[in-house]
């Protein structure tokens, strides 16, 4: 149990920002595993935490093609492996603003799985988030939704809070919706996004103030800004969130 004890407290020096030491812990361990992928693995995060992407994304692709060599691994796991390091490595590209390789990645994963509802919505907004096939990004993210529906139907005595629609998956849908102009449909799957506990996220707030705007609804902007800025706030990328809505209260309030 020692290395996975280590594992733990290597993640936490990530978090801490002590980004050296946590390496140095995870090269010994990725030493004594002798050729195994999962202390790789352990890398590639410890890596992405500190913001160094290119090393990140490296340390994803050796612990696939680890996993691939993998003779103790049985063939399902091995692809179940894999499918996990390609999505996490997907999420190290976009980080890197390299949208087209980790859009790749996610295509790849979709050719063996095309009804995934996480991996269609992920692709989907990925590419309407920086403008590119906003057509096609709208289909994948009705397709998420629809096929998340069936999922649900399939679940015997789901409690009936629970068969509601993904936060994630309407705020895509209002997203790509905001970016085609059709700012009233957008306002519509927003609203529905940010109503359950799930939605309550920095970014779907932030989203739904800028359809406000959008639509000449300045205080209702204004409103659900300062909303945001009241929600639990963790992890780099909501803090580079947090800033950026700031500064549009801030501008906001100037006009």
């Amino acid at each position: 149990m020692k290395p996975f004890i280590m594992e733990k407290l290597i993640k936490n020096m990530a978090l801490k920002g002590k980004t050296e030491d946590a390496l140095k812990m995870t090269e010994n361990l990725i030493e004594k595993d002798k050729g195994g992928w999962y202390f790789v693995r352990l890398k590639a995060e410890v890596l992405r935490e500190a913001e160094k992407y290119t090393d990140a994304a490296d340390a994803y692709l050796e612990s696939i093609e680890r996993i691939k060599k993998s003779k103790t691994l049985e063939e399902d796991q091995q692809k179940g492996f894999i499918r996990r390091m390609r999505y996490s490595l997907s999420g190290v590209y976009v980080d890197a603003k390299q949208i087209d390789k980790g859009a790749e990645q996610l295509q790849t994963l979709l050719k063996d799985d095309p009804d995934n509802p996480t991996y269609l919505n992920d692709l989907g907004f990925i590419w309407a988030d920086h403008d590119m096939k906003i057509e096609e990004s709208e289909k994948m993210i009705r397709k998420a939704l629809e096929k998340d529906r069936e999922q649900r139907k399939k679940i015997e005595d789901l409690p009936k809070e629970d068969d509601v629609d993904n936060a994630a998956y309407l705020d895509s849908l209002g997203w790509v919706l905001y970016k085609k102009k059709d700012y009233k449909e957008a306002k519509k799957y927003l609203l529905e996004a940010a109503k359950p506990k799930e939605g309550h996220h920095i970014e779907i707030y932030d989203h739904l103030a800028d359809v406000h705007m959008a639509l000449g609804e300045k205080a209702e902007a204004l409103k659900v800004w300062k909303d945001a800025l009241k929600l639990e706030i963790s992890g780099k990328r909501e803090l580079e969130r947090k800033k950026a809505v700031e500064k549009k209260i801030a501008d906001a309030e100037k006009k």
